[in-house]
């Protein structure tokens, strides 16, 4: 396929300078200045300073009312100084700026009897004035905290987010909502590939600066998720040449064992490799006027579970390049440029049903590039735009190297040859992003920040796929052998969308504030035309044209509140309509024209495959007055601090979503109602003899199904946080919190493994009987979950981090192939989601370490200890249907107790 060339984004730059922005991956100071008495002190001069601050301090004065604003600061630590003649200055340090967030800072100016500038110690811990209940982690959190080096890692210690399996997967849940909701943000730069909605390109966990989890009550800049936005915000240069060099190490006599199979040859786990090198470096190119920072990782992990041989254990493979260029235009004026590039290698986890011939690797590279300007017009007006593009392909090849045809046994149920399906997946992304932001001071009864914005981006995902690299696979039935053929064919899908948003914060007065938003999404798909291959991957030169998708042009009204009924207490609440992007996965395939399949069986006398069927797939026909997936979502809650370094908060939130797209099916087809016995509860359900087919097509609901005639799809979800914060002082830093919840729902992938994953090829769900027992708790559904981040300096100057997580298991069903009259066999469900779990986990990680200085030069030497107790809880089964006589087979465990050496040397 075409890729659309980089120049014409340039150009799209070159426009687009001209109008206004407000970014992602910025914070922002506020705050008032009184006198002692509590008058508001006019003409207050006021300064912020940072190392993250490129290019110096910022300077502001007061309003009338004694306000005052910044706005587009980078995440960091800063100072804040208030300076008037006749008053006593004053100075806060240590206050954090987090991304996408407000931090207040009130000075109390007394009459001044020194030259002295007094020293305010205690910065605010409160985020007083944000409605929206988010989790931040800096870089120093980061680099703390023990983490397998898998970056959605650090986003999944969140209150209220988990990891569908524990063992490096970004399939996080967050509030309910499932892996494809989230928006993955790096930079500004929507990394969210358009097939899966799930984050397609990695970061490199030492250049992140910070990373914020907003997962409930995200404001109208954020769209195209009912889930969580992973806002990601990496590392810039600054005047001081700066970098690190990092090595980490694990190995299998570091491994213990927790669980132990008898009678095989390969009983335990078993660590093939695990090397992680990488290096950074920032400074000036141009003092004060044109910075740099790149980086790079060699990553390797390769392990297996116990039962499988370690020859013949899957490998990760990661090399990835980062470059970030800051030039300063101006006094006022930023042009940023970033790069990013890699070339990485996956491979599928063995099992004893796919020799390795048969395994997949999965290999590709991923580059992507970014530009950015920005200008402060004044010291309430900010002004940015961004236009970024990245790229990213997929191979689908043997483990070994294999291009025999694949060969399934039917009987025994092992692959073997080579792999099913060989192919290639292409997927592009490009995205302008224009906004603006001001800071108004008495306008309609308060101070208004708002920020306005439009945004246009165009995903594509695309696809080359054959039966094997002749086209064709053999099947075998104990003595007959069966050869399936398919002429190669291509698929795919694109959607652009188009939208607006803005949002008000208004400051009522000095107790509450209150946000409103309004964002508006124009979302257009379609199946684009492909040219027609031959059984040798070569174009023929026929087209075969494309097909309109879904339409829809959608409106998400947000609103929260802030009340602070005192200086130590917030109040939060919000309530907001928010719409998911629409994945291809779900609509791309049976594509328009899609080649039959040929079934030959092999005579044995002559050997001669003969022609015995031909059958197809009839293209999906897509609803095009669906809608995309619609979540109304609430949260109330409060956070309170009782001491100077201390608080507590609690949090409910209510998520009622609908509008899934997934399978439908009308109701024109003819069913005989009769009555079948559940072979596991003994129960008699209805089912229906189906005597003519119905229509289907993709759709917002289920449609006409064993569950009633018009099923809708929906998801809902109710969860009560409990947290505790402690920040850093006195030697010891906490972050703890409770989640109970509950979620439940009828989706599209109600059978999978994983929660809200793309359909893909599968045509379950195209029959009424499918949906029995469909309408159950979900797939990432965890009652409990008790989460605690903690460090301790430690004599000696060591310093400890645990990282403690205990959690209910998932809930997952139990099924069964079953054949059905009129229907064939049918997977059904037998024993809902609500009566099964995985067991509980217990998982504790720790890492000790020292810090060696050498003037401005230090070496870092740690040993992280993962699951310290060993505990050998079963993480996923090989499936959701073992025979009727047998008990689910595990397929993964949590890894063992192990430990990982890192070394670190900084200048």
């Amino acid at each position: 396929m075409p890729r659309k060339p980089l120049t014409t984004l340039l150009l799209l730059f070159s426009f687009l300078i001209t109008t206004s922005l407000a970014a992602q991956t910025t914070g922002r100071i506020r705050g008032q200045v009184n006198d002692a008495d509590g008058t508001v002190l006019p003409g207050v001069s006021v300064t912020v300073s940072s190392e993250a601050l490129l290019g110096g301090s910022r300077f502001s004065t007061t309003s009338a009312n004694g306000t005052y604003s910044f706005t587009a600061l980078p995440p960091g630590d800063y100072q804040v100084r208030a300076e008037l003649d006749s008053y006593q200055s004053q100075m806060t340090d240590n206050v954090r700026v987090n991304i996408n967030t407000v931090t207040t800072v009130n000075f109390a100016m007394p009459a001044a009897f020194s030259d002295e500038v007094i020293v305010t110690d205690e910065a605010p811990l409160l985020r007083l004035s944000n409605p929206s209940s988010g989790s931040t982690y800096n870089s120093d959190f980061i680099e703390d905290l023990p983490l397998t080096r898998y970056y959605w890692d650090m986003m999944a210690v969140s209150p209220g987010v988990s990891l569908t399996f524990e063992d490096n997967t970004n399939a996080l849940i967050a509030f309910g909502s499932g892996a494809s909701n989230h928006a993955w943000l790096i930079d500004g730069i929507n990394s969210n590939g358009p097939r899966l909605g799930v984050g397609f390109w990695y970061v490199n966990p030492d250049t992140i600066e910070e990373v914020q989890v907003m997962a409930v009550g995200a404001g109208a800049e954020f769209g195209d998720m009912t889930g969580a936005a992973f806002n990601v915000v990496t590392k810039s240069g600054s005047n001081k040449t700066e970098g690190k060099l990092s090595y980490y190490f694990q190995d299998d006599s570091l491994t213990d064992s927790n669980i132990t199979l008898e009678d095989n040859p390969f009983p335990e786990f078993t660590r093939v490799d695990f090397t992680d090198a990488t290096f950074t470096i920032g400074g000036p190119i141009r003092e004060d006027k044109l910075w740099y920072f790149v980086a790079g990782q060699y990553f390797r992990d390769s392990a297996v579970e116990p039962g499988i041989d370690p020859a013949f254990a899957p490998k990760d493979a990661y090399d990835r390049y980062d470059a970030k260029f800051n030039f300063r235009l101006n006094d006022r004026s930023t042009l940023d440029f970033k790069l990013h590039f890699e070339e990485w290698t996956e491979s599928t986890q063995a099992n004893s049903l796919t020799e390795p011939s048969a395994r997949i690797n999965f290999t590709g590279d991923n580059p992507a590039a970014a530009l950015n300007f920005s200008t402060v017009l004044n010291d309430r007006s900010f002004l940015e735009a961004k236009v970024s593009w990245w790229w990213g392909d997929t191979n689908f090849v043997s483990q070994t190297g294999s291009t025999e045809p694949a060969t399934f046994d039917f009987v025994t149920g092992v692959t073997s040859g080579g792999i099913l399906y060989p192919g290639v997946e292409e997927l592009e992304n490009t995205e302008v992003k224009v906004a603006v932001s001001h800071f108004a001071e008495n306008l309609l009864g308060g101070d208004h920040d708002f920020k306005f914005g439009i945004n246009y981006s165009d995903g594509e995902a695309w696809s080359e796929f054959a039966p094997g690299p002749e086209g064709f696979y053999y099947v075998t039935y104990f003595s007959y052998l069966y050869k399936y053929f398919r002429t190669p064919y291509q698929y795919g899908g694109e959607v652009k969308n188009l939208n607006a948003y803005v949002d008000d914060a208004w400051q009522v007065n000095d107790k509450l504030t209150v946000n409103l938003g309004l964002r508006i999404d124009d979302i257009q798909t379609e199946v684009p035309a492909y040219p027609r291959l031959d059984v040798n991957f070569q174009e023929t030169g026929e087209i075969i044209p494309g097909t309109p998708g879904i339409e829809a042009t959608v409106f998400s009204p947000r609103i929260g509140f802030a009340y602070n009924p005192n200086p130590k207490t917030v109040i939060r609440g919000t309530a907001g309509i928010y719409h998911d992007k629409l994945i291809t996965a779900n609509w791309d395939f049976p594509p328009p024209d899609l080649p039959p399949f040929e079934v030959f069986l092999r005579n044995p006398t002559t050997g001669v495959f003969e022609q015995t069927f031909a059958f197809n797939n009839p293209f999906a026909v897509t609803d095009t007055d669906a809608k995309p997936i619609r979540s109304y979502q609430y949260s109330l809650g409060f956070e309170r601090q009782f001491k100077p370094n201390m608080s507590y908060g609690l949090l409910a939130v209510y998520k009622d979503t609908d509008r899934m797209v997934g399978w439908e099916i009308l109701d024109d087809g003819v069913y005989q109602p009769f009555d079948w016995t559940n072979p596991l509860t003994g129960e008699v359900e209805t089912l229906l003899e189906v005597i003519q087919a119905p229509t289907v097509r993709r759709g917002n609901g289920p449609g006409f199904t064993v569950l009633g005639e018009d099923t809708s799809y929906y998801q809902e979800y109710e969860g009560i946080v409990a947290s505790f914060n402690r920040r850093h002082a006195d030697g010891w830093s906490m972050r703890a919190s409770y989640t109970l919840s509950e979620s439940r729902g009828l989706i599209p992938n109600y059978h999978s493994n994983f929660q809200n994953n793309g359909l893909f090829t599968t045509r379950r769900g195209t029959n009424p009987n499918d949906w029995l027992n469909a309408d159950q708790l979900l797939q990432g559904d965890r009652t409990h979950m008790f989460r605690v981040q903690a460090n301790f300096d430690l004599p000696w100057n060591l310093d400890l981090t645990t990282s403690i997580n205990i959690q209910s298991g998932r809930a997952h069903s139990r099924q069964a192939n079953i054949r059905l009259p009129g229907s064939g066999n049918r997977r059904l469900t037998l024993i809902p989601a609500d009566d099964l779990r995985f067991p509980s986990q217990r998982v504790v990680d720790m890492a000790i370490g020292r810090i060696f200085d050498f003037g401005e030069r230090s070496i870092r030497l740690d040993l992280q200890v993962f699951n310290v107790f060993n505990e050998d809880t079963v993480d996923r089964w090989q499936n959701l249907f073992p025979p009727l006589t047998s008990d689910f087979i595990p397929r993964t465990w949590l890894s063992p107790r192990r430990v990982m050496v890192r070394f670190a040397f900084e200048f």
